[in-house]
């Protein structure tokens, strides 16, 4: 992608991480019932794309260890 920097491996390795870490502390949050219906929907999406980026990553990853 134009503009997008290469990282190495261990850069991926630890966003994986920080993303892992907000993941649990958003879906936390999200299961202490203590959200207002409007931030639920809102924190939700969140965790959905959490998700994606996490599996984006790892697929990179997993490409990386193959080649």
């Amino acid at each position: 992608m134009f503009g997008m920097q290469i990282m190495d491996t261990n850069e991926l390795y630890e966003l994986l991480k920080e993303l892992s870490t907000l993941e649990n502390e958003l879906e936390n949050t999200v299961n202490s019932g203590m959200v207002s219906s409007c931030r639920l929907r809102k924190y939700k999406y969140m965790l959905n794309d959490i998700k994606k980026e996490k599996m984006e990553i790892e697929e990179e990853l997993s490409e990386i260890n193959n080649s």
